[in-house]
């Protein structure tokens, strides 16, 4: 019985040992050409060209290269096909617009340089060998899905959700409008099912304000179809609905409706940035400022909002923290156009102070300027700011400064 066990003990130590000793599956990806060297070789042959946009900086494109390609399933089928997959570096700057990439992970397939599907996202082995046949077959992604929806169709089961998202996902994402409105109303009047859909389309409520506003601003003739579905009786729909169509005189009229903000903390507090652009876009200061000072006063709201040692920015690496940083920059600009409506010049320069110690750079201080001008509350001390901007044309806004500036002929 010893001698068996050693022996067995032995044989299970030798297979870990070469488990740890054998190489991990190859990556059938070809790397080291552009885009338009894919086209050029996908020109020269009938078989199938993938090409797979990536980048150093995209999570999901590293995930799928460490577990989607090298599944040697994809090997095996692009053998049989005499089909390559490419590894494209993506860049935003030249190829976005002219390819029309909305995000990246992102396969597309092409067939005599012409462009066939495509096939956005992260995505697994078994999704990716599922799309390679339904190319191979002559159909497309949202044919897939349109098929997949259908299937489905009438159940009632959060399966049906989440396979009806996808497809109008693929359906905007195509510009596919006419057909992804329906689809978007039965979605949106079906949230709670969609809400217990599978762990991978968890977060499908929330991409869905997106999508309506995408397809209303493609195709405004659809606005109607949604603007029927808000229903001011239940505030949270109405005011995610009304961003999304954009309606930002609705959202600020909700707010100054409200005889006692502060007993709707907690509502106010979920959709606080729709309530906050809606109000700045409607130019009502006083209650974009009154919206702030709910929860923390304004000097304390920027301090946090631009503060060099929060938890989240000390692990960013310094180009990100900067890019974060500017993003809060014209909330704070607008914030301290807003103090100085109210006539808190004091708390508007600590605010001032604090976006430029951040950011010490020319678009803060035309931030700030513009934000005052645009809320007519110009002040003298504005043009120093002008002053020490360089090698930007300011003409124009410095003429606005001094026409704003310039008193009222008397009566």
């Amino acid at each position: 019985m010893l001698r068996v066990s050693a022996t067995i003990a032995a044989s299970f130590h030798l297979a870990a040992c070469a488990a740890e000793q054998s190489p991990p599956p190859r990556s059938p990806l070809i790397a080291g050409l552009g885009h338009a060297q894919v086209l050029e070789r996908s020109r020269e042959t009938e078989a199938l060209t993938f090409a797979d946009f990536t980048a150093d900086w995209c999570e999901p494109c590293r995930d799928m290269e460490r577990h989607t390609w090298p599944d040697p399933r994809i090997a095996e089928w692009l053998a049989r096909r005499s089909a390559v997959v490419y590894s494209v570096r993506f860049d935003p700057d030249t190829m976005a617009a002219p390819l029309d990439i909305q995000g990246i992970p992102l396969v597309i397939a092409y067939r005599r340089g012409r462009e066939l599907d495509r096939l956005p996202s992260r995505r697994s082995a078994d999704e990716v060998l599922a799309w390679f046949e339904t190319v191979a077959a002559g159909k497309t992604h949202v044919d897939a899905l349109r098929q997949a929806a259908a299937s489905l169709g009438g159940t009632g089961r959060p399966e049906e959700a989440a396979a009806r998202f996808e497809l109008v996902s693929a359906l905007v994402r195509t510009g596919r409008f006419d057909q992804a409105a329906p689809e978007l109303v039965w979605l949106w009047q079906n949230r709670p099912l969609l809400a217990g859909a599978p762990a991978s389309r968890r977060d499908s409520p929330a991409q869905l304000p997106q999508l309506i506003r995408q397809t209303v601003e493609a195709r405004p003739d659809t606005r109607a179809v949604f603007d029927a579905l808000r229903n001011p009786a239940d505030a949270d729909d109405f005011l995610i609905l009304s961003d999304a169509l954009g309606d930002s005189r609705a959202i600020a009229d909700w707010f100054d409706r409200l005889p006692d903000p502060a007993s709707h903390k907690d509502r106010i507090a979920s959709h606080r940035a729709a309530l906050w652009s809606a109000l700045i876009a409607e130019r009502r200061y006083t209650a974009a400022l009154r919206l702030t000072e709910l929860f923390v006063p304004a000097t304390t709201y920027a301090r946090n909002r631009l503060a060099p040692n929060d938890p989240v920015r000390r692990v960013l690496a310094p180009a990100e923290r900067a890019r974060v940083l500017a993003e809060a920059r014209p909330e704070i600009a607008d914030l301290y156009a807003a103090l100085l409506v109210a006539h808190r010049d004091d708390d508007a320069a600590r605010v001032a102070d604090l976006l430029i110690r951040a950011l010490d750079d020319a678009d803060s201080r035309l931030a700030l300027v513009q934000s005052a001008l645009r809320a007519g509350a110009p002040r003298a001390s504005h043009r120093a700011w002008l002053d020490q901007v360089r090698g930007r044309d300011i003409a124009a806004l410095r003429a606005e400064l001094e026409a704003a500036l310039k008193p009222s002929p008397s009566p």
